[in-house]
């Protein structure tokens, strides 16, 4: 019989022998290194810098610290050919809002959805226009195991429509009289007249727009003047609710500007041509309209005017 002393060797002995040829056994599996993804483009012009800002969702299954770059090319709508190659961040820095959040930003500098600009007669300052299409993008995610994975999309820029000018209201003609118990006439759409006391005559000329991304969106509407000497004057139209600018409710989208004539303007057909623009550098259709005055104290000949209307 075996004591039990004899049977505890007996045991240790083949856990030994156990644990020696578990040390020998050899697996064939081996750890797998994913490629990271990439998903979830998303871009938008800043109209105030004009940058065009760029957001991406990379992912990585074996974790964040094995992606080493993420690259992305930019192709505006204008062209087939790559416009630059810049790295995205994703360190909370410049375009990037937080650090290690799986979403990699950059901000391509203005020139790359730039056009051209126009310049607002107003205030005499420049508003950028934007290419408007397909902006296309190539992004590529690599990884500490040169792993990669390329997404290729493309972002549909549009700025929408111009502003247009509904309608406008102004005087059709102006007399000054002679042999009169009035000093003046004014006649709107033809059939209704005033009559006026005075030399010098206040004279309100309105247009009614609308822009589909809003009224404020509009940037400028004015009115361009042609004098009796062929000058042209630009004059900014107001929806303030400047009472003193003739404007009565502000923001409603109905421009006013007041002009005064008296009896020292000659009798003139003047060419009066409505404008307005929007932030997006779009502008309205402009709209040509004449004021008739008839001055037999300041008569001269009447020059031909073509009937363009001026840009």
């Amino acid at each position: 019989m075996i004591s039990n002393k004899s049977k505890f060797k007996i045991l240790c002995g083949i856990s030994v022998l156990i644990f020696a040829c578990s040390e020998n056994i050899e697996t064939d599996e081996k750890e797998v290194n994913v490629s990271p993804t990439v998903s979830e483009l998303q871009g938008q012009i800043d109209k105030q810098t004009g940058e065009f800002f760029i957001q991406v969702k990379v992912e990585d299954s074996d974790s964040l610290e094995d992606i080493t770059s993420v690259q992305c090319k930019f192709f505006r709508p204008d062209s087939s050919l790559a416009y630059d190659s810049l790295l995205l961040q994703n360190d909370g820095l410049g375009a990037d809002i937080l650090p290690n959040d799986n979403l990699w930003s950059v901000a391509i500098p203005p020139g790359f959805a730039f056009r051209d600009i126009v310049l607002d007669p107003i205030d005499g300052l420049y508003i950028t226009r934007y290419w408007e299409g397909k902006y296309a993008f190539e992004v590529l995610a690599s990884d500490k195991s040169n792993k990669s994975f390329q997404l290729q999309d493309s972002i549909f820029y549009t700025a929408g429509n111009p502003p247009e000018i509904l309608s406008i209201f102004s005087p059709d003609t102006v007399r000054f009289l002679q042999f009169n118990e009035h000093t003046a006439e004014i006649i709107w759409n033809q059939d209704s007249t005033k009559f006026f006391d005075v030399d010098t005559l206040s004279l309100q000329f309105t247009a009614n727009l609308q822009d589909q991304q809003g009224l404020d969106n509009l940037k400028a509407v004015w009115i361009t003047v042609e004098s009796s000497s062929g000058n042209i004057s630009t004059i900014a139209m107001d929806d303030t609710g400047d009472q003193f600018k003739g404007d009565e409710v502000a923001n409603d989208g109905t421009f006013t500007v007041t002009l005064s004539i008296n009896k020292g303007n000659p009798t003139y057909n003047f060419p009066i041509v409505y404008y307005g623009i929007d932030k997006d550098g779009l502008s309205a259709e402009p709209v040509l309209d004449t004021l008739y005055l008839i001055n037999p104290f300041n008569f001269k000949p009447q020059k031909k005017y073509s009937g363009e209307i001026f840009e």
